[in-house]
């Protein structure tokens, strides 16, 4: 077992939300790509950790990088049968508890898994309606044909002069 410096990747890796929590600031900011805006506070943080902790598998951190009041910890774990890998970007106030966290996960498929759990926990915590999609589709762009995307390449070719070759 690896000796982690900041104690949140140790509850972090054991999935000890009361821990996690304990290392947060009481204000803590954490940006989430399932919610357009931060979300700020212990009672948040609870609950975010909380459903990660029962829908996520077990956490492997794979390294841990701490710098001043700035730490990256980087982590693999699992949703269903999609593996996932995290990284989270930590600030630290100058008690050393985390005063701001931004999450990510990858690969797509992961991250997606993940945001419609989390937000159709956050929807049903708040009382609001499940939205059926998290995201709006966009339209379509126009296809080029072959022939107009390879008249549009020569084109420019022909506006940049050949150069002599030396001998």
């Amino acid at each position: 077992m690896t000796a982690w410096r900041l104690s949140y990747v140790g509850a972090l890796e054991h999935w000890d939300t009361s821990a996690i929590v304990d290392a947060l600031a009481d204000d803590v900011l954490i940006h989430v790509a399932v919610h357009d805006q931060p979300m700020r506070g212990n009672e948040i943080a609870e609950f975010l950790f909380g459903v990660l902790a029962e829908e996520l598998g077990d956490v492997t951190v794979t390294d841990e990088i701490l710098e001043a009041d700035k730490a990256v910890v980087l982590f693999e774990t699992s949703i269903g049968q999609q593996t996932a890998q995290g990284l989270n970007v930590v600030r630290l106030n100058e008690a050393g508890l985390i005063r701001e966290l931004t999450v990510f996960f990858r690969p797509l498929t992961a991250l997606t898994l993940i945001a419609e759990v989390v937000g159709r926990r956050m929807a049903e915590r708040s009382g609001r309606p499940i939205a059926r999609s998290w995201h709006r589709p966009r339209p379509r762009r126009p296809q080029l044909a072959a022939n107009e995307h390879r008249t549009a390449q020569s084109d420019c070719s022909a506006a940049v002069p050949p150069q002599d070759e030396e001998e």
